[in-house]
């Protein structure tokens, strides 16, 4: 069943990258089947190791780390005389709870409580990205993004709006709806006039104060043209750069327009996204004029915005990918639904209790949430192809059975798991902690489900089973 989590994860990544819009997303569904490759290798090498090698009297100390069988032993290793302690241990603990009525209630009660929270915490789950989280603690550019938060948390940022549409500057129609464009996304919430470069505004503004001085025309495009370039950029050149003419200097093909932005800081950023969310919908609702905006932050509100679009659609299609695969590899319909379920009932603990950890869905989250979706379905259907292929006819003995001869490789994969990934907490960074977070919600999550929910579920289905048709 190894082998099946390695296709499992190659399907997924190869059904996935048509959908992907984000790099970092990419370059790790590449890595992943690069990984995916070796391990394929490695898996090999060691069970051709494991036959050739291990003996069947190996010493004290290697059979409590080990489970190896006799060389060349293909037998059930439920069937043997001399029993495993620890695979006894985990059967017998186990069975004993799940396969009497008090502790299905316990399991079933427990299972009800972890859905409750796993919901509150998905209810809860934050989709903002803090530009803060890239970078290590003791870089200068996390330093910078403290100390201006720290001292300049006022005016945080500035808007651009180009427009990029060829219209005639000098009528006073085209004039005054490019004036109330710009104002209403000035009085937008979290905009300020202050401090903004308006240079129609301005240009207008000087010329009925030059006309008193000296007679001048902007009737026309011909004259308001002439009059711009010849005495008014001469004066004041910074606007010179928000203005774009033609080559004849005959029409002005673009310009732009920069305003301030006020009261956001990093820690606020659903503010930003829902700012810049509502000057993109003025912007779209424009008719007369070609308008786009910006801030130096769109990278991380465009992010914010297609995360959790991004998130359902991979990971709907990596479980689709992943129930396509157990529907050919376990040969039971009900136990490969059951697993699927396990896999859903999996991904939403993860999803909901990171959220109550602290993690935000943002895309260094989202590759582990991908990820999750292929460890997810490894303990379980370890367990699912050993009771679907066991030959016992009472469904209590093929769980027992089961549990016998899975039970403790499951623990160790968990265990080990989650004891590699102990050191990543310990790295000042965002994305290593991160990391450790998800590969231990999901080792915690996907061993309870395959040592305790999935048999209970069976042994439960069982009951009812033979309660309809006798």
């Amino acid at each position: 069943m190894d082998s099946e989590r390695k296709k499992t994860g190659m399907v997924c990544f190869f059904g996935c990258k048509p959908f992907l819009g984000h790099k970092r997303v990419c370059h790790f569904c590449i890595q992943y089947s690069i990984n995916v490759k070796y391990n394929a290798y490695y898996i090999f090498l060691t069970e051709l190791i494991k036959k050739l090698y291990i003996s069947a009297h190996l010493p004290k100390w290697k059979q409590i780390l080990f489970t190896g069988g006799e060389k060349g032993d293909t037998t059930n290793i439920a069937t043997k005389e001399v029993e495993n302690f620890q695979m006894a241990f985990i059967r017998d603990t186990i069975s004993s709870i799940i396969l009497n009525d008090w502790g299905k209630l316990i399991v079933i009660l427990t299972y009800l409580v972890y859905i409750t929270l796993s919901i509150f915490g998905l209810s809860r789950l934050d989709f903002f990205f803090l530009p803060t989280r890239i970078f290590h603690e003791h870089t200068s550019m996390f330093k910078f993004y403290m100390m201006d938060e720290k001292y300049f948390p006022e005016y945080p940022h500035r808007l651009e709006v180009l427009i990029t549409n060829p219209v005639d500057y000098s009528n006073l129609t085209i004039q005054s709806d490019i004036n109330n464009l710009i104002s209403q996304i000035s009085h937008q919430q979290f905009m300020t006039t202050e401090f903004s470069e308006n240079w129609l505004r301005d240009f207008t503004s000087w010329a009925k104060i030059y006309t008193e001085f000296e007679p001048i025309d902007i009737s026309t495009e011909e004259t308001f043209i002439d009059t711009l370039r010849h005495k008014y950029l001469n004066s004041n050149s910074t606007y010179a750069l928000d203005i774009t003419f033609n080559d004849n200097y005959t029409q002005i093909l673009a310009t732009r327009y920069i305003l301030q932005i006020k009261g956001i800081n990093d820690d606020r950023m659903h503010n930003l996204v829902q700012l810049i969310t509502n000057v993109r919908d003025i912007a779209a609702k424009e008719k007369k004029f070609q308008v786009y905006t910006n801030t130096y932050m769109n990278n991380y509100v465009d992010e914010c915005i297609l995360i959790k679009e991004m998130a359902v659609t991979l990971v709907s299609i990596a479980s689709v990918v992943v129930l396509s695969v157990l529907l050919v590899f376990i040969p039971n319909l009900f136990v490969a639904t059951c697993v699927f379920s396990s896999i859903l009932s999996i991904q939403l603990g993860v999803v909901g209790f990171m959220s109550l950890w602290g993690v935000s869905l943002d895309p260094v989250s989202l590759v582990g949430l991908i990820m999750c979706v292929g460890f997810s379905v490894d303990f379980a259907s370890h367990f699912s192809y050993f009771f679907a292929s066991c030959t016992e006819n009472e469904v209590y003995e093929k769980i027992r059975s089961t549990l016998y001869a899975v039970g403790l490789p499951i623990v160790q994969g968990a265990v080990s798991s989650m004891i590699a990934a102990i050191p990543l907490y310990f790295v000042p960074s965002y994305s290593f902690v991160i990391a450790f977070k998800i590969v231990a919600l999901v080792m915690i999550f996907s061993l309870l489900h395959a040592l305790f929910v999935l048999p209970t579920i069976l042994a439960i289905v069982d009951h009812v089973k033979k309660r309809v048709w006798v």
